[in-house]
């Protein structure tokens, strides 16, 4: 009793939820030692075995508590030992009478594995088991509703087919031997076993039958221990056997479980002795399948009977000798075929499949070598064995491209894996690998045909296929060459029919003798008769010697079957990756050398190297080089790899595509270091030698060398450089160059390895630079190699922590504290979003890597163990001496979580959750205080118009929500007293933080609703005042963050769903207004007019125009968040509340009014972003019901259902435009909640449902202004198509839809027409395949593989380009869809079928279509059905076709068609590389229609086209000619192509001569005006080209074109040629009267400042003044007039192309200017060219980089003068240098740099501000800065550094003095200037004008005033709006200029006025004052009181 009472126990331990260790521990400790003592005393008691197993069947909770259930059980089988055999035997009775439910069924048939005594009892009762068990699954599979058939199936069959494995010999004997076969005859199929009325197999499972009258079921019942009869064994097993073909037949079943039945099946067949019946058999029911089921099983196991037998495979349909794949071969399969083939293939014994065949001999006679086969049987045998594998492939060859794809392939793999192993016994199984094979050229097309097959996974297997065929091939030609030969044995003998045995011996086989079936041995009168293959000369033994190669032993007349598919497969394309993956498979069994020329082996690895630049071509072009690299490493042959790779792989480090380098030092290099080590040390010794030289870019080869040196270190390889290299990696303009010298310095193979201190203080100095970059790839691995140097600096600290005084120690505790303060001050207001997200970034990295939190210390590797001693140690002396905490960090990520965008926010937030320790302190305040004040401003926020302030809102709640009311279980309430909000905050000691989350959740539903209610009294008011979406939001932040168990929250969701509703339902009545369709959206024009009344009720100051008045806007914008917030909270709630469903009708009542408040808004709303946020609360909705229980899993069908009838019905027509507004997404939300329950039911019928509407004919007349069905299928078909996770399951149904949407193309009606273009638009991707190589412009599928995929489209296209083509004056309207498809797709390559070559008449007619784009797309689709072979006789043939002169010429439509034509055709042939000389062969034919390029021809498109065939031909012509064929007026159609082509055209044949000079100068002083435009166009060509040009020569040529040129656009082209020749030159001639230059550039300016040739000037003037200065000619108004105009094209609100030519003009003038300065003595004339430094501060701050980038060329130049040593500078630094030029040259600079600043202070902006939100004005958006990359906080504080540096040594960024002193003596940068410059620093004088610096001090004082009465509160003297980042900003530029001010005057009086303001930040409360502020108000007292 007391095992008993404890198994009652355990039964209530697993009711209440005990975890696994609980059940664990009370099994071990309690039960078994119980039960073990009753065995001990003989107390044994069946029941309780039973007991403990009806525990285990009936669990179904947790599979560890499941395990330790059934571990239970064995023990008490060891236990109880034979009294549990009994137990287990009644157990099985159960189960054939039925009491085990399915689920129950699975769990014992696991235990059976387990259990020898469960197997025992399963014994006594077999066939019972089996009869019921087949019985049921009969009844399942035809009565059972289709939602259940899969499980049960499934079970069941996998019971059945264990139990046939564990008892296949007493189960399945063969049904005509002795154990005889049942002869009931009036059901077949069904047991006639004894029946038993009224018993009942199961109590309370529907769909199985409990009453002898339910067809289908059988209720077998034999008493235990009866002796069942052989006959009643016989039955059982007809009726098991029976099943499975039900099973398979069964359209229902799930393909894994016809899997298990085809198994079952093939393991009976196994078991017949005959095995050409069972051959036969199972071929029959290939066959048949499907048409057998009137037949008894018994008809297909014996002849006799009359069943549907296949006797023999030689009347079987005879294969089809054409090997080509083509389409009318494929016939559709069942799954059930498939998984029988499967069944067969998996587990057939081989005497099925090969039908005991012997291998075939061969005799020696003399010196004969004769093939035979050992008599007639075996012949018979051998042919059937070999005919039915064939048979088999046959079978899955002709459903490759059917519905079933993915699963054919799958066995198409298994066939080859299969057949090449039973070809190493069976050369009647190996023939099929031969050359001579018909199977595997039938294998090799598939493998072609498929080789970018959309499928997904077929790909994979495609390789399979094609590895297994090609390595049993090899196999198979090589074993040819030696065959075993044959041994003396009787048992042949008598096989012959001969008694004497035959003596052979052990001989070579011929090359050229092929076995094949067709070979015969006639046995006559004791004699074989012999049939001899080859000559007497092929059968010498000269001829036996094994060739090394598999190619040898082919047929020499036919090309060998493995070259010939080397030579297709390198016809493929060069973007296939397919074509990469099959040469690595060739080349590891053959040598490409022996079969290709040298040549075509070159053009392939030029190929390889070009697809490294494309990341998908990169694995399987890697895959063939490692296969090559591995074949010349078996013969060691470095030189031989070296001559062919080391110059490729060298250009590829030198390319200027990145990404093609980073994939060759990535993939090949490491590779090729494993077979050659000494392959680096050569790249490296190469690239170093390469920048020392000029033949190449240096920053081109220097990123070559800094990624190799970065990839080798990363992975541990030591490598030597220079630090040199390191430095001007760091310090270059690049952004790619710098962030590999990054990864350089940070990242190592071995995190432990320390930094040294050179390397720390290199960082400290580079990481500020690169805080605001621009180019997102350069932060990501900035932060990546930040990343890395935490790492390091931890992972090294805490290896040395036994010493923590060592120096390395000290340097990296002080390099953090220094990183976290520097993160901190980069996060304040101002500053850019570059800037912010670095920097929040950088700090988020560190508390990733150096806080261990519950989140990052699970995973390996993040935060070690040690880290907490590591901060411990840090923080010894200080409490918190890094800052991680402090009230700095603290503060500026307070900042960042107000910050108007989404990311800033965000991952502020996640660093608040994760990392800090609550309660935290704000700006001083305590922790009470603070939680008030972060709630207080959320509240605020929250009710604010504006959707960003709103967000930020919403996330500070949520803060308060999880970090005071969850987890320290504060209770706060908060209300709102008139403006003000009321927040009290009380700290109680709770257990349960529920009541504290329901609270605040509450308090918030009080504002909700106040908010509601006066929308509904007046909403007006509340969208001004008191809009509701801010505290939805927060609402939906704070649900999202409850725990897991919301049972006490389900009370306020409830409620929360209701409020929601309400104000959704108000918000949709206020739009609609007085529509009076109130099932329909309302129109746009009604929405306006609603909220226009609205609005006018309640003010009457609104504009005329209602769509530009701001009231408007805002009042839209509320009514759109309020439904696209609030659709949000209710797909949270509904994910809440649907589980809790079955247990509360409230809940249940609550979700389906969720529903349809959703539904409501996707149908009635026209918001996109309203309705996106309806459509994945839906889907989240729809999810949750379709997983719930029965009640509701079948709602979103119902809702599908209706929402398709009602667009059927015509119930949905209204004008709704924009794409069917919500219905497409109502109806994918659906399909895709269905999906994620990995269910598919409701697609197929949506599928259906959708087609029907789209074939839907329209009768009559139909208002455009309403929507019709056939539109709304379009559309909703669009949506499920353009969705990447149903367009998977929609695949099989593309070619239909594509049939139908382009049919609709000719429909008369324009909405269908729309539809159909937007479907298709979505649709021709999809067929075209994803285009996920970037070196095509066409779909990755060629047209081959298009037909094959899509046979159903092939028809319809040949129709439609046919009927297309009857008339070249119209558009047929179904034509653009058609032809766009064919020209998108891939080259049909070498090979064409029937289907293709239909295609070519109607495409090349069509290039003489009427309309132009018709010609262009039938032009490019032209090559794509001509295969390649073909295609230069086509090419030939048009060209010959061309008018050879104009009166020839009937339409130049034909002539442009033609052109084209030729076009697309030769740059197909030239992109395959097949011929050069087809190029040239070319040219030479068109020089006979040159006409078609002169004057003569009227036509200029014609003229632009033939002149860009003649630069592709390099056409070779005179320059006479080339002059008079140029002539054309410059403003027709393709005259600007056509000056491209012909400069291009120049540049190639006459630049390179002598007399190069002369014509370039002829040209350019030619009267017309075409050919100076040419030449000048080309003279910016050949600035990068190498010739004999006298350039000083042309240079004064084209200065004196200056005075003369007319022509607008040779103007232009003027301009850029006299820069080009200037920066190529570097130097200028002599111009005599400059001045004339000037002012007639000047007069080009004004006559045209609207022009492109204003924005191009200024580089111009700048050439001009730099030879004025070179020669001195330059006077002081010329250099204040060209300072004064780059100046001002320098500014942000200039266009971008001014500020890019200032900044090219700054490069060439800026230098020289400021030389010439240095001996200027006037403070005007010095004023003046302090311009051009400030033109350079703002470009160097633009938002443009190429505009910052060239701008730092003029700092650079500064730069070098200071001892600068690198080729580059980065912007960033060049701005240092600029403004510290400005402001330690003189003080004139000095002046003028703090004026601008001054002048650019926000001030009108700032008031602007603070007067609207006085007067509380409305305004959703805040204006951008015109320029959001300048950051003058940073800059300002940056000067008062510099200043402070010059002043006294205070300064925190000593930049160009102290730090460059040590970066000098360090590492060289500064060389020996740095030392003299600093020391330089402190002599320098800061005295300035004493009137300028008092005005200026004056005027900032004021502003401070200003601004400090404008944002102080009077009542609490609180400075409220100091965190506006506006307000912030002035603030900080005013007190930094202060100070710089104050290092310079010594006025007392004016120092006590500032001082006074400044005094009175401080007299105020100055809680809510950044700490840097006051730290700059403490530095400005201090600079007043030391000078005073």
């Amino acid at each position: 009793m007391t095992v008993q009472c404890n198994l009652q126990s355990l039964e209530n331990l697993l009711r209440e939820s005990a975890s696994v260790k609980q059940v664990q521990d009370f099994i071990q400790q309690i039960i078994v030692p119980s039960a073990k003592q009753n065995a001990e005393q003989n107390i044994v008691n069946d029941e309780l075995f039973l007991q403990t197993f009806n525990i285990f069947i009936n669990y179904e909770g947790d599979v560890k508590i499941r395990k330790q259930l059934e571990k239970l059980l064995l023990s008490f089988e060891t236990i109880y030992k034979t009294s549990v055999y009994s137990s287990y035997s009644e157990i099985w009775h159960n189960v054939s009478i039925g009491k085990l439910t399915t689920p129950q069924l699975g769990k014992l048939m696991i235990h059976l594995d387990q259990s020898p005594a469960c197997r025992e009892g399963l014994r006594h009762n077999l066939h019972l088991a089996m009869a019921y068990l087949a019985s049921r699954l009969q009844g399942f599979l035809q009565y059972t509703p289709q939602e259940r058939i899969n499980f049960e199936s499934h079970v069941l069959i996998k019971t059945m087919l264990q139990i046939c494995r564990l008892f296949s010999t007493e189960f399945l004997p063969t049904l005509d031997g002795g154990t005889g076969v049942s002869s009931t005859k009036d059901e077949p199929g069904v047991s006639s076993t004894k029946v038993e009325p009224g018993v009942s197999y199961t109590k309370d499972e529907p769909g199985v039958s409990s009453t002898k009258d339910e067809p289908g079921v059988s209720s077998t019942k034999v008493e235990p221990g009866d002796s069942s009869s052989n006959t009643a064994t016989g039955t059982i097993t007809e009726q098991f056997l029976s099943c499975l073909l039900q099973v398979l037949d069964n359209s229902l079943v799930l393909y894994d479980d016809k899997i298990l039945a085809a198994t079952g099946l093939v393991y009976y067949m196994n078991s017949l002795d005959d095995a050409t019946l069972a051959t036969n058999v199972l071929a029959t029911l290939i066959e048949k399948l499907g048409s057998w089921i009137s037949c008894d099983i018994r008809c297909l196991l014996n002849p006799s009977h009359g069943g549907p037998l296949i006797n023999s495979f030689e009347n079987s349909p005879k294969e089809s000798s054409n090997k080509n794949f083509q389409t009318n071969n494929r016939v559709a399969i069942s799954t059930g075929q498939l998984a029988l083939i499967g069944g067969i293939l998996a587990s057939g014994f081989e005497g099925i499949l090969t039908e005991n065949s012997k291998p075939v001999g061969i005799v020696t006679v003399g010196t004969h070598h004769i093939a035979y086969k050992a008599g007639t049987a075996q012949s018979a045998g051998s042919q059937n064995g070999t005919i039915f594998f064939k048979f088999l492939f046959k079978k899955l060859y002709s459903s490759a491209n059917g519905e079933h794809q993915y699963v054919t392939f799958q066995l198409l793999a298994q066939w080859t894996r299969r057949a090449t192993k039973l070809a190493q016994n069976y050369d009647h199984i190996r023939i099929l690998f031969s050359n001579n094979s018909e199977i595997l050229p039938q294998i090799f097309d598939l493998v072609l045909s498929n080789l970018d097959n959309p499928t997904d996974g077929v790909e994979t297997i495609i390789d399979s296929i094609f590895a297994q065929s090609v390595e049993s091939h090899v196999k198979t030609v090589l074993h040819d060459k030696r065959v075993p030969h044959i041994e003396t044995n009787h048992k042949l003998s008598e096989e012959l029919g001969k008694n004497k045995p035959i003596l052979t011996t052990a001989v070579e086989m011929p090359h050229d003798v092929i076995l094949t079936e067709s070979d015969d041995i006639k046995c006559q009168n004791g004699n074989i008769d012999f049939k001899m293959e080859g000559t007497k000369d092929d059968l010498t033994s000269e001829n036996s010697e094994v060739h090394p190669t598999a190619f040898s032993s082919m047929n020499s007349q036919n090309k060998p079957l493995l070259e010939t598919t080397i030579s297709r497969i390198l016809a493929l394309p060069v973007y296939s990756r397919g074509r990469y993956r099959l040469l690595a498979v060739i080349v590891k069994h053959t040598d490409l050398k022996k079969v290709l020329p040298s040549t075509e082996i070159k053009v392939l690895l030029d190929q390889m190297v070009l697809c490294m630049s494309d990341d998908y071509m990169v694995p399987k072009v890697t895959e063939l080089f490692k296969a090559l690299l591995n074949t010349m490493a078996k013969r060691n042959q470095y030189v031989e790899w070296h001559t062919l790779w080391f110059s490729r792989l060298t250009k590829a480090l030198c390319s200027t595509d990145q990404s093609k380098q980073f994939s060759v030092i990535t993939h090949w290099i490491p590779q090729a270091m494993k077979v050659f080590p000494r392959v680096l040390a050569d790249l490296l010794g190469n690239l170093e030698d390469s920048l020392l030289g000029d033949t190449m870019s240096r920053d081109v080869v220097l990123l070559g060398l800094l990624t190799l040196l970065a990839e080798s270190t990363s992975k541990g390889i030591t490598v030597e450089y220079t630090r040199e290299v390191l430095l001007e990696g760091l310090y270059s303009k690049s952004d790619d160059i710098r962030a590999k010298a990054f990864s350089l310095l940070c990242v190592t193979h071995k995190t432990t390895e320390a930094f040294t201190s050179e390397d720390l203080d290199l960082l400290r100095h580079c990481i500020p630079l690169n805080m605001s970059s621009d180019s997102p790839s350069f932060r990501n691995t900035f932060l990546f190699c930040l990343k890395h140097a935490l790492v390091r600096i931890r992972d090294s600290s805490l290896r040395g922590l036994g010493d923590p005084s060592a120096q390395s120690q000290i340097s990296n505790m002080e390099f953090i504290h220094w990183y976290i303060r520097t993160m901190a001050e980069n996060l304040y207001p101002g500053f850019s979003y570059q800037r912010l997200k670095m920097a929040l970034e950088g700090l988020q990295l560190f508390y990733d890597n150096f806080i261990q939190t519950l989140g990052n210390n699970q995973r390996k590797g993040l935060v070690p163990d040690g880290t907490k001693t590591l901060i411990e140690m840090a923080n010894r002396d200080n409490a918190d001496f890094w800052g991680m905490f402090s009230e700095r960090t603290t503060n500026a990520l307070w900042n960042c979580l107000q910050n108007g965008t989404n990311e800033i926010r965000e991952i502020s937030c996640q660093i608040f959750l994760k990392y800090f320790h609550w309660p935290i302190r704000l700006l001083g305040s305590s922790e009470k205080e603070t939680a008030r004040y972060i709630l207080t401003r959320g509240l605020s926020l929250c009710q604010s118009v504006k959707p960003a302030e709103c967000e930020s809102g919403a996330i500070l709640c949520k803060l308060v929500f999880m970090k005071y009311s969850l987890s320290l279980k504060w209770s706060i309430d908060f209300g709102l007293i008139g403006t003000n909000y009321n927040v009290a905050v009380n700290v109680k000691n709770l257990k349960d933080s529920s009541s504290c989350a329901v609270n605040f959740l509450s308090e918030l539903q009080n504002f909700l609703r106040a908010s509601i209610k006066l929308s509904e009294k007046n909403p007006y008011e509340a969208a001004i005042r008191s809009p509701s979406h801010g505290l939805l939001s927060a609402l939906t932040q704070c649900l999202g963050s409850l725990p897991k168990d919301v049972t006490p929250y389900l009370a306020i969701c409830q409620d929360l769903a209701a409020d929601v509703s309400s104000l959704i339902d108000l918000m949709m009545m206020i739009m609609a207004g007085k529509c009076t369709r109130k099932s329909v959206a309302p129109s746009f024009e009604e929405m306006c007019l609603s909220i226009k009344e609205m609005i006018e009720t309640n003010d009457n100051t609104s504009e005329d125009n209602i769509i530009l008045d701001p009231k408007y806007q805002t009042c839209v914008s509320w009514c759109w968040q309020n439904l696209k917030e609030g659709a949000l909270l209710l797909g949270k709630i509904s994910g809440i509340l649907v589980g809790y469903c079955g247990n509360n009708d409230g809940v249940s009542a609550t979700v389906m009014n969720i529903g349809e408040v959703l539904l409501q808004i996707l149908t009635q709303c026209r918001h996109w972003g309203a309705i996106m946020a309806a459509n994945s609360a839906f889907i989240v909705h729809s999810t949750e019901l379709i997983k719930s229980h029965k009640q509701l899993n079948t709602i979103p069908g119902k809702i599908l259902q209706n929402t398709i009838a009602s667009l059927e019905s015509n119930s949905a027509l209204s004008s709704i435009t924009r794409r069917s507004a919500g219905f497409p997404l109502l109806v994918t939300s659906i399909l895709l909640a269905e999906l994620q329950c990995k269910r598919s039911e409701l697609f197929k019928l949506t599928i259906n449902a959708l087609m029907g509407l789209i074939k839907q004919t329209i009768d009559g007349d139909v208002d455009e202004l309403h929507d019709v069905p056939v539109v709304h299928g379009l559309n909703v078909m669009k949506a499920i198509v353009q969705d990447s996770r149903l367009v998977g399951i929609a695949q099989g149904h593309l070619g239909d839809v594509a049939v139908e949407c382009i049919s609709k193309f000719a429909s008369p009606y324009w909405a269908i027409r729309n539809a159909a273009m937007q479907l298709y638009g979505g649709i021709e991707p999809r067929l075209l395949g994803q285009n996920k190589s970037k070196l095509v412009d066409r779909g990755n599928i060629n047209i081959t593989e298009f037909l094959n995929h899509f046979p159903s489209l092939s028809h319809h296209i040949k129709k439609y380009l046919i009927e297309s083509g009857r008339n070249l004056r119209r558009l047929h309207p179904s034509l653009f869809p058609v032809i766009s498809l064919v020209s998108n797709l891939g080259p049909c390559g070498t090979t064409s079928n029937s289907d293709i070559d239909s295609l070519v008449e109607p495409v090349t007619s069509l290039a003489y279509h009427s309309i132009y784009n018709v010609r262009v797309m039938a032009a490019k689709a032209l090559p794509v059905v001509v295969p390649d072979p073909r295609q230069p006789i086509k090419l030939e043939q048009i060209i010959k076709s061309l008018p050879t002169e104009r009166s020839e010429c009937n339409s130049f439509n034909t002539i442009h068609g033609k052109l084209l034509q030729i076009q697309y055709l030769l740059k197909e042939i030239t992109r395959r590389n097949i011929d050069s000389v087809v190029g040239r062969t070319c040219g030479e034919m068109l020089i006979r229609f040159i006409w078609l390029a002169g004057p003569t021809n009227p036509c200029s498109v014609v003229r632009a086209l033939f002149w860009q065939i003649l630069q592709t031909c390099k056409l070779q012509l005179n320059l006479k000619e080339l002059n008079e064929m140029m002539q054309c007026s410059g403003t027709e159609i393709g005259s600007e192509t056509m000056m491209v082509a012909s400069s291009q055209l120049m540049i190639d044949q006459f630049v390179y001569g002598p007399k190069a000079t002369e014509m370039v100068k002829e040209s350019l002083l030619s009267s017309c005006q075409s050919t100076r435009l040419v030449m000048l166009t080309t003279l910016t060509h050949l600035m990068k080209q190498t010739t004999e040009i006298d350039w000083p020569s042309i240079q004064l040529t084209v200065l004196n074109m200056l005075l003369w040129e007319m022509n607008l656009k040779c103007r232009k082209a003027l301009l850029d040629s006299v820069t080009a020749i200037h920066l190529k030159m570097g130097a200028m001639v002599a111009i005599p009267t400059p001045y004339v230059y000037l002012d007639n550039l000047e007069e080009w300016e004004r006559s045209r400042p609207e022009a492109p040739l204003a924005d191009i000037i200024y580089p111009v003037y700048a050439v001009i003044a730099v030879s004025m200065i070179q020669h001195q000619q330059i006077t002081s108004d010329a250099l204040k007039m060209i300072s004064m105009k780059l100046y001002n094209a320098s500014k942000p609100d200039q266009s971008e192309l001014k500020r890019f030519n200032a900044a090219l003009a700054l490069r060439i003038c800026g230098p020289q200017i400021l030389k010439a300065a240095e001996k200027m003595v006037d403070c005007d004339e010095i004023k003046s060219t302090a311009r051009l430094l400030l033109a350079g501060i703002h470009l160097l701050e633009d938002e443009i980089s190429e505009v910052k980038h060239e701008a730092t060329y003029f700092a650079h130049s500064l730069a070098l003068t200071e001892g600068y040593e690198f080729a580059s500078l980065q912007p960033s630094h060049g701005l240092i240098i600029l403004c510290r030029r400005m402001l330690t040259s003189n003080s004139s600079w000095r002046e003028s740099l703090i004026d601008d600043y001054i002048d650019n202070l926000p001030i009108k902006s700032l008031r602007q501000h603070i007067q609207a939100t006085k007067q509380r004005k409305i305004s959703l958006y805040e204006s951008d800065k015109v320029n959001m990359f300048a950051e003058p906080v940073k800059t300002t504080s940056l000067l008062l550094d510099i200043t402070n540096q010059q002043s006294d040594g205070l300064g925190k960024y000593d930049i160009m003095g102290k730090q460059q002193d040590i970066m000098g003596k360090q590492f060289g940068i500064m060389g020996q200037q740095g030392g003299s410059m600093g020391k330089q620093h402190t002599e320098f004088d800061l005295s300035c004008d004493m009137e300028w610096a008092n005005a200026r001090l004056k005027t900032l004082c004021d502003y401070l005033n200003e601004i400090q009465a404008s944002i102080m509160d009077k009542d609490t003297e609180v400075f409220t709006n100091i965190n506006i980042p506006l307000v912030y900003e002035a603030l900080m530029c005013i007190l930094s200029l202060t100070a710089i001010i104050l290092h310079t005057t010594r006025d007392h009086d004016l120092k006590l006025q500032i001082s006074a303001t400044i005094n009175r930040f401080s007299e105020v409360q100055q809680k809510y004052v950044p700490e840097e502020m006051i730290a700059l108000l403490e530095e400005v007292k201090c600079l007043i009181s030391s000078q005073t």
